[in-house]
């Protein structure tokens, strides 16, 4: 595998390092994020007990699909991009990316513009680039190899 191959796959990793970073957290934690309170503009300890189990069913939820979405990215990058190089290859598992990345992106601009809370925007784009970059480099090691 060429230095492009294996610095766009970096950036994947990177990606998805971010959104396992976000899994863990959101699995882990016995009450919502700081960012959370501000969209909220509730405290943890204003909510009712049954209002808190709720929210960490959900958090804990999309936690599970976030590490479901890791673990699918590293079984993608696996076979598609290091096990099967090929363009047609590599567009789906970007596309897969975008699915996996995009909507974090519009959800936490959408809650930042709503509510003013200082949510994730940056390090949810950063995943997004990261995978930008990452096809950039791993389509530039195909053409290389061409």
């Amino acid at each position: 595998m060429s230095a492009w191959a294996w610095a766009g796959a970096g950036c994947y990793v990177a990606a998805f390092a971010i959104v396992l970073a976000f899994a863990l957290a959101y699995l882990t934690r016995r009450r919502f994020m700081p960012y959370h309170r501000a969209a909220a503009d509730q405290s943890w300890d204003s909510l009712s007990p049954r209002l808190r189990l709720l929210l960490l069913a959900l958090m804990r939820a999309l936690g599970a699909a976030w590490l479901a979405c890791v673990a699918g990215g590293a079984l993608l990058l696996n076979e598609w991009v290091l096990t099967r190089p090929g363009f047609a290859a590599l567009a789906l598992f970007q596309a897969y990316c975008l699915f996996a990345f995009g909507p974090q992106v519009a959800i936490a601009a959408g809650l930042r513009r709503a509510t003013g809370a200082r949510t994730p925007v940056a390090a949810a784009a950063a995943a997004l680039a990261l995978s930008l970059l990452g096809f950039a480099l791993c389509a530039l090691a195909l053409r290389a190899a061409q």
